[in-house]
């Protein structure tokens, strides 16, 4: 998100747009690891190894996922929110909390990540 900022400030005079994006949870092989126990004690799935379908935890398709991507590259609606969140197909800045959008922090760990590998980005 802090990336997504920065960039946004640095790079957006040139037309470069960039958006942080929640796509929902996804059943994924990312968690193949994890024991049947474990998903249910994070509340994702219930004893029976069935999907906790609590609209809460915003499980999505993996078309509504890629929907919001879509509308991030393809909608110019939102050109004016660069830098944003967005979550379910919008910019929806105040499900993100005030210090992942924080412009201060964004330069900090921009900087950081420029002292990290040596080079500097300047637009």
């Amino acid at each position: 998100m802090l990336f997504s900022v920065s960039l946004a400030e640095k790079a957006g005079e040139k037309g470069v747009e960039s958006f942080s994006l929640y796509p929902g949870r996804r059943e994924t092989g990312i968690g193949r690891h994890l024991k049947p126990e474990e998903w249910v004690k994070a509340g994702w799935k219930h004893q029976d190894g069935s999907i906790n379908d609590d609209p809460k935890l915003n499980w999505r398709t993996a078309s509504q996922g890629a929907a919001t991507l879509i509308v991030a590259a393809y909608n110019p609606s939102i050109s004016d929110k660069n830098g944003s969140y967005m979550v379910n197909n919008q910019v929806n800045n105040g499900e993100a909390v005030d210090y992942a959008l924080d412009p201060k922090n964004a330069e900090k760990l921009w900087k950081l990540s420029e002292e990290i590998v040596g080079q500097k980005f300047e637009y």
